[in-house]
This record gives C-alpha cells, structure tokens and sequence, in this order.
C-alpha cells in the first residue's frame, strides 16, 4: 500500500465521526479509532523492513510544468514519530470517550482530533519543503 494512504486514510477518517454523532460517544469513537487503528497498522507492516534498512518512498507529479511533486518518505525516523503520533492519538481518543460529556459535541471534538493527526503524520512522512508547509 502506498505512503499516499497514510494521511489521506485519517484525512478521510475526519468525516467518520461526524456522520455518526448522533449516535452517541461510543459509536463515534469507535468510528475515530478505526481509521488511525488502520493507519498505524498500514505503519507497523513495514516495521521489519525499516528496520532491515529500507527506506518507502511515494511520489507523484502534482504540477509538472513547474516540477513541483508530492513526495512521502519513510525511514526510521518518520517511523518512529509516525507510530508515537498515531499511538497517541489512539489513546486520547480511547480517553476522550470517557472523559467528555453527553452534551460536549464529540463528533466535532473527534474529527478535528483526526485533522491534527493526519496534519502532524503528514509533517512527518514529507519528503519537500512544499509538502511540509502544506502539512
């Protein structure tokens, strides 16, 4: 699977928590857990390899003319804040839902949970100054 995934997944995974609202906090924060739960094993399958030396690379032209491309790279170091990012970000999300009340609007407080976690994993995991400062 393509390091594209990793940000894009908890991208995505924002819209989860909000759709699912009104169903109270647990549903929801099963929805919010889901899509990092994924992420971090998308990372976790290519522990061994990082760990043999290998570095994953992603990338793609996104304006050619100007040679400006999106790039992902992850090596140990991106590994290692990439597996404490979402790590984290699953614990706070196990914490939240039982920390927040009935009436704190968990689906709002999630998805921007998820925002953070797909902005700091793509600071991680950029490979450009461009991608970086998008991140």
């Amino acid at each position: 699977m393509s390091l594209f995934w990793i940000p894009l997944l908890l991208f995505l995974g924002a819209v989860g928590p909000l759709m699912v609202s009104r169903q109270g906090r647990s549903a929801c924060a099963a929805v919010a857990a889901l899509f990092p739960a994924a992420t971090l094993a998308i990372v976790a399958f290519r522990i061994p390899r990082v760990f043999d030396g290998t570095i994953f690379r992603y990338e793609a032209d996104w304006i050619p003319t100007l040679g400006v491309n999106i790039a992902f790279r992850l090596d140990g170091l991106s590994l290692l804040f990439s597996t404490l990012i979402l790590g984290i970000g699953l614990l706070v999300i196990l914490y939240a839902r039982y920390y927040l009340s009935d009436t704190d609007q968990v689906g709002r407080f999630y998805a921007y949970l998820l925002l953070f976690m797909a902005s700091m994993v793509g600071v991680v995991l950029a490979n450009n100054l461009l991608l970086l400062w998008f991140f």
